[in-house]
């Protein structure tokens, strides 16, 4: 059996936006699809990544965070107060800039042992240092090793 790269697990639509997308504009595109995570791209070129996570982090006061027991303390209507602030917030305000990429021919274990090391969902795929060429996660993985055992 002939090796196989990080090319053959990229995800057939990835998740992409641009830097000046407002994070509720992500919000609908996350609900409307099937990824949590979008490579966030101008013309070609990868700026970061962005993920609903990124949008939960800041609707949640640190404390709550470090002790759910004081999320009593929350008033009724906290969440829509909260997320109403980011509605004019763009990606690229919290997009995470420093991430790790893969080449296109990287072995599909390298991507595998990335994912588990670091706890990425995804992980974008470059060439020639930032040109956007797709992205791989967890389940495009498991839909190519699922494929190659066959049956």
């Amino acid at each position: 059996m002939t090796a196989v790269l990080v090319r053959d697990a990229l995800v057939q639509n990835p998740l992409v936006v641009g830097p000046d997308t407002t994070l509720f504009e992500l919000i609908d595109l996350i609900l409307g699809g099937n990824q949590t995570t979008a490579a966030v791209v101008a013309g070609d070129r990868l700026y970061g990544i962005v993920s609903a996570q990124d949008v939960l982090e800041p609707l949640l006061p640190m404390y709550v965070r470090m002790d759910a027991n004081l999320a009593h303390v929350l008033h009724e209507r906290f969440f829509e107060e909260a997320l109403e602030k980011l509605r004019d917030v763009r990606v690229s305000q919290a997009m995470a800039r420093s991430i790790e990429t893969l080449p296109p021919d990287a072995s599909l274990m390298e991507a595998v042992a990335l994912m588990l090391r670091r706890g990425l969902k995804t992980v974008p795929v470059v060439e020639d240092g930032d040109r956007f060429l797709g992205s791989v996660t967890r389940r495009s993985v498991l839909a190519v090793i699922r494929r190659a055992v066959g049956g």
